[in-house]
């Protein structure tokens, strides 16, 4: 019903599945795979809230507005929130999120999947740790009853929410304190030099790519084989982005999203013009302030593009407490600057707590922007510039204690790169494929003859259970 019900609006609207999968965030081939129904997710998904939200922002920029408020028979005046809602409600023919609990899922449904993995894992936890049931409980503080639920896979807690988070706190210091780290590395299929907290935590509730890894390692693999510079849209002209009123602008706080974007404007234009030789990045925070607005996701990646043609390196840690669907889809929008070899990126060992979200971008004894806003209300918040000492001497240290407290995530070397492992080569979609035991390296046949790095523990289990599936023809051999 879902994937009737997605092709009907679309052939309402009218777009192309690189139409709404711009607004919507991801790459298109993830519409192409819930048009098929080749994908079953739930209602209350992040893709479900990513494929309604792509469909409300280009229907609205159409002046479509009025024909999905009608097809939803609700009120044109509807505010956003409610009119996402509805959407969702009936790309699933009136089940809501509630309905589906309510009403007991079937044997195969993705949120009965969902929660029977958690479960496994978390049962496997806990006796790794030596936890009853009551133990657990009396460390976590909460009652035994709502542990019980959780093992038997009736409930899980939801990813992110404070109580999964203080979960995975608790197992990990137990697991530590007991020193069954190792045995953990077992259960887990991570090294024990490269487990961490915030790996942990991901293998723990990352639930949802239990069954979807392949497709979003396959995805990975298509985008990084058939990329091509003649793909790259149409960027507007720096001139018409960075004007002198907004370069030489001298405020110290912008408001809300409106002001983060002319603040990073400002920050990126004066980097391209100056020559800058490093930038530095870091955010946490919800990344609508970007993505939601279509112009000015363009001018970003035409700023972007800027700073690496004048030679500008940029670092840039990734915060990664979610799942391999997410780190694939923005490994893949950044793509064309990865390709430069201008780009660094890592991922934060730390996991992500608390009820604040903060952003970083530094150029070095130029300018700096920093926030720290409650979490989910980023688009009224409050965000400093700095381009003076000693601001900035105070920025680049914090900025310095993040990167030591990171590791590599993606890394680009010319074909001719020496590959320091042992490793199984496998070939498929053009690309040799080099799985090693820390890190994968894929390279490709075609130009621009150039190789992707992965190190991060998650990225390589998934590479190597795809290459794996039975289906998949490909010859292999040992390396040195």
């Amino acid at each position: 019903m879902f994937a009737d019900r997605l092709n009907e609006i679309m052939l309402l609207c009218g777009a192309k599945n690189r139409e709404i999968a711009a607004f919507a965030g991801y790459d298109p081939s993830t519409l192409t795979h819930l048009r098929k129904g080749s994908r079953s997710p739930s209602p209350d998904s992040p893709t479900v809230k990513k494929t309604a939200k792509g469909i409300f922002l280009y229907m609205n920029t159409r002046g479509q507005l009025k024909v999905l408020t009608d097809l939803l028979k609700i009120p044109e005046s509807t505010v956003r929130s409610k009119t996402l809602s509805a959407l969702r409600i009936w790309l699933f023919d009136g089940i809501s999120p509630s309905d589906r609990k309510r009403s007991g899922k079937k044997k195969n449904s993705p949120v009965k999947t969902s929660n029977w993995v958690f479960a496994e894992r978390f049962n496997a936890a806990l006796d790794l740790a030596r936890l009853s049931n009551l133990r657990f409980s009396q460390i976590s503080h909460v009652d035994p009853s709502v542990v019980s639920r959780y093992r038997s896979g009736i409930h899980a807690p939801r990813k992110n929410s404070d109580m999964a988070l203080h979960f995975s706190m608790s197992l990990w210091r137990r697991i530590d304190e007991i020193e069954q780290i190792p045995a953990l590395s077992e259960l887990t299929g991570i090294s024990e030099g490269s487990l961490t907290e915030s790996l942990f935590y991901n293998w723990l509730y990352d639930t949802d790519s239990f069954v979807t890894d392949d497709s979003y390692t396959e995805k990975l693999l298509s985008a990084f084989s058939s990329f091509t510079m003649d793909n790259a849209v149409d960027l507007p002209a720096f001139e018409n982005i960075a004007t002198d009123e907004i370069l030489n602008a001298d405020d110290n706080v912008y408001f809300g999203y409106e002001g983060l974007r002319e603040a990073v404007i400002r920050f990126l234009g004066n980097a391209v013009k100056q020559g800058s030789k490093e930038l530095l990045l870091y955010s946490d925070q919800n990344m609508d302030w970007m993505t939601c607005d279509r112009e000015y996701l363009l001018k970003w990646s035409s700023l972007m593009a800027s700073c690496v043609k004048g030679g500008t390196r940029i670092r840039i840690i990734h915060n990664i407490n979610r799942g391999l669907d997410e780190m694939c889809d923005a490994i893949i929008s950044w793509l064309p600057l990865y390709i430069s070899g201008m780009i660094e990126s890592f991922y934060c060992t730390r996991v992500h707590t608390g009820l604040f979200s903060h952003t970083l971008f530094l150029n070095p004894g130029e300018a700096c922007i920093k926030s720290m806003n409650v979490i989910g209300n980023e688009q009224n918040g409050i965000y400093q510039y700095y381009d003076s000492d000693p601001s900035l001497a105070i920025c680049k240290k914090d900025m310095h204690k993040m990167l030591d407290k990171s590791r590599s995530l993606v890394r680009i070397y010319s074909s001719s790169s020496e590959f320091k492992d042992d490793y199984e080569k496998v070939s498929l979609y053009n690309l040799d494929i080099l799985l090693g035991k820390k890190k994968v390296r894929i390279s490709r046949n075609t130009a621009p003859l150039i190789s992707i790095e992965f190190a991060h523990p998650l990225m390589c289990r998934a590479f190597q259970e795809f290459v794996n599936r039975p289906l998949i023809e490909h010859y292999s051999s040992e390396g040195e």
